[in-house]
């Protein structure tokens, strides 16, 4: 099948990724092609890209996404956008939530995941040592915020899986359920290993994500 003349690919190529006002969502991008268009389009157009020009141009794109979450997850971990792509994020469905310690708790744990290698590293007696002792440490640093506020800075993204179909992968692995991961490993982690002996708050503010479509 063509279109124009030119193969489907050569199509989404030539003409729409040049169209910054397209939404994601608004047609059935080829996967090769999604993943282009969504690199290209979230990759920071210079060092000196402003928060506030991204954000807008960014949201053009991904209306579905807060301001808030462009800023902290695109725009402030931008070396890691190939990552991020890999996520079905123009289906995010997100809402304010909150998270109970039962739930952290009780997290299902994927072996060889960033929360895993979190919790071996803080489990290990040379890492605490040698590292939690360090207060530039990024697991130090949100120790000591958590045990000055009884609370977790900004809001972790979670996935909640339970509705995801048998099978559903994400970046090529079957996710955790009834809850999984997205961004904010460490301060999951940091609370998860200390909240036993500590006095943080029972429950924690998340940004919750549902996939309205599930997109394969």
């Amino acid at each position: 099948m063509t279109i124009k003349g030119l193969t489907p690919k050569e199509y989404w190529e030539s003409k729409l990724l040049l169209n910054r006002h397209l939404r994601i969502v608004d047609r059935d991008f080829p996967d090769q092609v999604r993943l282009k268009y969504l690199l290209e389009s979230l990759n920071k157009l210079n060092e000196n890209e402003s928060a506030t020009n991204y954000i807008k141009r960014v949201r053009r794109l991904l209306p579905n996404l807060p301001k808030e979450i462009v800023r902290t997850w695109l725009y402030e971990h931008n070396a890691c956008i190939e990552d991020f792509i890999e996520l079905p994020i123009e289906f995010f469905n997100i809402r304010k939530e909150q998270i109970s310690r039962s739930h952290i708790e009780a997290y299902e744990v994927q072996r060889n995941s960033p929360v895993d290698k979190n919790l071996d590293q803080l489990n290990d007696r040379d890492y605490q040592l040698r590292v939690m002792t360090d207060p530039e440490a990024p697991m130090k640093r949100i120790l000591e915020y958590l045990t000055e506020h009884k609370k977790w800075p900004g809001r972790p993204i979670i996935l909640h899986t339970k509705s995801l179909p048998e099978g559903y992968l994400l970046r090529g692995c079957e996710p955790a359920r009834p809850l999984e991961v997205l961004e904010g490993f460490r301060r999951f982690s940091v609370y998860r290993h200390y909240c036993l002996e500590s006095t943080f708050e029972p429950v924690q503010k998340i940004f919750l994500v549902t996939i309205n479509t599930i997109h394969h």
